[in-house]
């Protein structure tokens, strides 16, 4: 029971911050279009026109790389939510991380619990909970399996800023290097720009 509360909050903060955004396309609920701002990286800006909120995206990008085994992440917040869901839950910026593996047989995630090591200090961040495994366009790489987590923006600032830190998402680990912190760096440098262009409030 305590694991099925866990992976529902999970997916509820994740349709909260998220509310379809992850997907490449700029229409979505019907048509309604998005003006997007982008900066030729892998950053992702959008201004939903409907609601008024701003959706900062980091594009997915690779973390770890090996013959048999490709783990990638894209993250996304939301800058000025005032949707009925995002009021129901905590305060305290979040942000959506979306972890996309392919491998060869596939990849034991275990309890899914993401972990931290920062600067050989250890930081709990979430846990994930993971879609269905599919079958990937990859003839080599044939398993993708999808793992959504919700982590702040307090916490993933910590992350970005070590000088070292080590990943663990329930038996995989990993070291981030250099580029990925940097690429996290960015992205929550965009998310700051955008609360500032939001209302007062947003900022309070």
């Amino acid at each position: 029971m305590r694991e099925l509360l866990r992976t529902a909050w999970v997916w509820m903060v994740m349709v909260s911050l998220c509310a379809g955004a992850l997907a490449q396309s700029g229409v979505r609920n019907g048509g309604s279009q998005t003006a997007r701002s982008n900066d030729g990286s892998q950053l992702e800006v959008k201004k939903d026109e409907f609601s008024g909120a701003t959706i900062v995206r980091l594009k997915e990008f690779p973390v770890a790389v090996a013959a048999d085994h490709v783990f990638k992440l894209t993250m996304e917040t939301k800058v000025n939510d005032t949707s009925p869901a995002a009021r129901m839950l905590s305060h305290e910026p979040k942000a959506a991380l979306v972890f996309t593996s392919q491998s060869v047989k596939g990849q034991d995630f275990g309890d899914r619990e993401l972990h931290f090591l920062i600067d050989g200090k250890p930081l709990r961040a979430s846990v994930a909970a993971e879609s269905i495994a599919l079958q990937s366009e990859d003839p080599r790489l044939r398993v993708t399996s999808r793992l959504h987590a919700v982590m702040t923006l307090e916490k993933l600032r910590r992350v970005a800023a070590a000088r070292e830190v080590k990943m663990r998402l329930g038996l995989f680990e990993t070291e981030l290097t250099s580029d990925v912190r940097a690429a996290m760096r960015a992205f929550l440098s965009a998310v700051d720009a955008a609360v500032q262009k939001a209302p007062s409030k947003e900022r309070d």
